[in-house]
C-alpha cells in the first residue's frame, strides 16, 4: 500500500514535529539528571578548635557553634572571619581565606578555605587592678 504523494509533506511534517518534540524531552532530561552531579551552592565544612575547649566560634556568616565542632556553610563569595569567645577570656577574631578553582566541562568548580580547622589559642582576661591592690593594714593598736 503507497501513500499518495499529495499526503506525504503533511506526514513527514507530523512526523519530524514528533522527532522533535522527543529530542527536546530527552534533551531536557539529559540535561536536569547532570544538574545533580554539580550542584549550585555546595556546602564547605569548617572545623574549629580552641584552648580552652567550650568557646563559641562564630562566623560572620552567622553559623556558630562550640568547641570543638564543626558546621558546614554555603560557598561564600568573598573571605570571612570566625570570631571565638568564652567568659573569663579575651575574644579572638581570626581571617579565613577562600581560594577558588575554576571549574571545566569535566569538574565543578572548587572552594577551599585556609585555614581549616580554625585554631584560637585564647588569653585569659587580667585581673583588674582593684582587686590586685591590697588593703593596708589596720593601724597597730593605740597604747
Amino acid at each position: 500500500m503507497s501513500i499518495p504523494s499529495s499526503r506525504w509533506p503533511a506526514e513527514i511534517e507530523a512526523i519530524a514535529r514528533c522527532a522533535a518534540v522527543a529530542i527536546a524531552a530527552a534533551g531536557g532530561a539529559v540535561l536536569a539528571g547532570c544538574s545533580g552531579f554539580f550542584p549550585g551552592a555546595p556546602l564547605i565544612p569548617i572545623e574549629f578548635q580552641s584552648t580552652p575547649s567550650g568557646a563559641e566560634a562564630r562566623t560572620s556568616m552567622g553559623q556558630s557553634c562550640t568547641t570543638p565542632c564543626s558546621v558546614s556553610v554555603p560557598a561564600p563569595e568573598d573571605d570571612f572571619t570566625v570570631s571565638f569567645t568564652r567568659n573569663g577570656f579575651q575574644p579572638m577574631t581570626i581571617p579565613v581565606r577562600l581560594t577558588r578553582t575554576a571549574g571545566s566541562a569535566m569538574t565543578p568548580p572548587f572552594t577551599s578555605i585556609n585555614p581549616n580547622p580554625v585554631v584560637a589559642q585564647l588569653q585569659p582576661i587580667a585581673p583588674s587592678l582593684r582587686r590586685l591592690k591590697r588593703k593596708k593594714p589596720p593601724p597597730p593598736p593605740a597604747q
